[in-house]
C-alpha cells in the first residue's frame, strides 16, 4: 500500500463550506416540497420523492467522503467513489429541479438558483482541494 502525498490533514474550509451549502439546499428543498401549493399531489409521489431521495444521497455521499482520511491509495479510491457519487447525485438533482421549475409552482426560483450555485461552487472548490492532497 502506497501512501498518498500528504497523509492526514485537518478539515479544510472548503469541506465545511460544501457540507453547509448542501445542507442549506436540502433544508430549503424539503420545505418547498412539503407545500401542496408548490408541488401538487400529482407530482408529490414521483418528482418530490426523487428530489428528496437525491438530496439525501448527495448529503450521505458527501458525509462519507469527508469522513475518509485518505492516507493510503485504497482509502483514496474509496473516497473517490463517494466524491463521484456526490457529483452524480448533484447532477441528477439539478436535472430534477430544472423539470420541477417548469411543472411546479416554485415561488422563489432565484433563491433556488442561488443555493444551487453555492453548492456547485463549494463542491468544485472542495474537489480541487481534495485533488491537491
Amino acid at each position: 500500500m502506497g501512501l498518498v502525498k500528504s497523509g492526514y490533514r485537518r478539515s479544510h474550509k472548503s469541506t465545511i463550506a460544501v457540507i453547509s451549502s448542501t445542507q442549506d439546499l436540502t433544508s430549503y428543498l424539503f420545505q418547498i416540497t412539503n407545500n401542496d401549493k408548490n408541488f401538487p399531489k400529482v407530482l408529490r409521489y414521483t418528482l418530490v420523492t426523487d428530489i428528496r431521495n437525491t438530496c439525501l444521497t448527495l448529503n450521505k455521499s458527501l458525509a462519507k467522503a469527508t469522513q475518509i482520511k485518505a492516507k493510503y491509495k485504497k482509502e483514496w479510491k474509496r473516497k473517490l467513489e463517494h466524491i463521484i457519487s456526490a457529483r452524480d447525485a448533484f447532477t441528477d438533482l439539478k436535472t430534477l429541479l430544472a423539470i420541477s421549475v417548469k411543472v411546479a409552482n416554485i415561488k422563489k426560483p432565484e433563491h433556488l438558483a442561488k443555493l444551487l450555485a453555492a453548492v456547485a461552487d463549494d463542491m468544485s472548490a472542495w474537489i480541487n482541494h481534495e485533488k491537491r492532497i
